[in-house]
């Protein structure tokens, strides 16, 4: 709303001033808080159709995004340029957002997520302490993994296992203590450092770029990338086809059955 008036300051003003109708137009100070205030509010804007959408894995995001807007309304607030009364809005907007998300973020879904997540990692922290703790978790949850050639529920390790062992064939002694040392090697890794060294593994590789999709880099899933890398809930497509099926209705309500309103609506929201 902020945004159409200002978009056509310039028509209502002529407008008015040609049809000499008597309404107090808004003064230029008042214009300015306008401006501003609308400023302001346009990374709401952005975080809103950021998180709306449908095609972005964004859980891992929520913690990011709530650092920039921080950091904006800080930025917006120590403006001298900024009108007092926009000032104000701006703190409490930023008393708003504290008091609900606190200084960081503390859910561990949303930490775990940004931790596995490719493109963040470590960098994706504002608090040390949480990147601790998040560590600490995950490699917790990666010990609690049975590793396929210990549990043998993986069929695809069994069946390969099966092919490489030689079948029908005696023990060589010449070869004993080389085997020996492979099998431990083997052994080994079947431990759950194993899943430790892989994390920090991860860890250390360089980070994608936050454009990139973090899906493809993941070229096997892994299971706790699964349960990690996921989308919150959204009502946006909902109440998207709730609206467009009371507008249906509203305007043609005399002349539809129930039946020709559903597939209108189907065919309007997958045209």
């Amino acid at each position: 709303m902020f945004r159409r008036i200002l978009k056509i300051k310039d028509a209502v003003t002529a407008c008015v001033a040609l049809l000499n109708i008597t309404i107090e137009l808004p003064t230029d100070e008042e214009w300015k808080i306008l401006e501003n205030a609308c400023e302001s509010l346009e990374i709401f804007d952005e975080i809103s159709q950021h998180t709306g959408s449908e095609q972005r894995v964004t859980l891992f995001e929520l913690n990011l995004m709530l650092n920039g807007l921080r950091a904006q309304l800080a930025r917006l607030y120590n403006s001298e340029e900024l009108p007092e009364t926009v000032r104000n809005m701006v703190k409490d907007l930023s008393d708003g957002i504290k008091d609900r998300f606190g200084v960081s973020t503390t859910k561990d879904l949303y930490n775990e997520s940004m931790l596995l997540d490719p493109r963040f990692k470590k960098d994706g922290f504002n608090v040390n302490y949480l990147y601790e703790e998040t560590i600490t978790r995950v490699q917790n949850k990666l010990k609690a993994i049975p590793h396929p050639q210990v549990s043998g529920t993986d069929p695809q390790s069994t069946t390969s296992e099966k092919n490489l062992r030689p079948s029908n064939r005696k023990p060589s002694k010449l070869f004993e203590p080389f085997d020996e040392k492979v099998e431990e090697k083997v052994m080994a890794q079947t431990r759950p450092e194993a899943h430790i060294i892989e994390l920090h593994k991860f860890l250390s590789a360089d980070n994608l770029r936050r454009d990139e999709s973090p899906l493809k880099w993941w070229r096997k899933n892994r299971q706790l990338t699964r349960r990690r890398l996921c989308i919150p809930a959204t009502s946006v497509p909902s109440e998207t086809i709730f609206s467009n099926c009371g507008l249906t209705i509203t305007q043609r309500r005399n002349c539809l059955k129930p039946s020709k309103v559903a597939m209108l609506i189907f065919l309007k929201l997958n045209w």
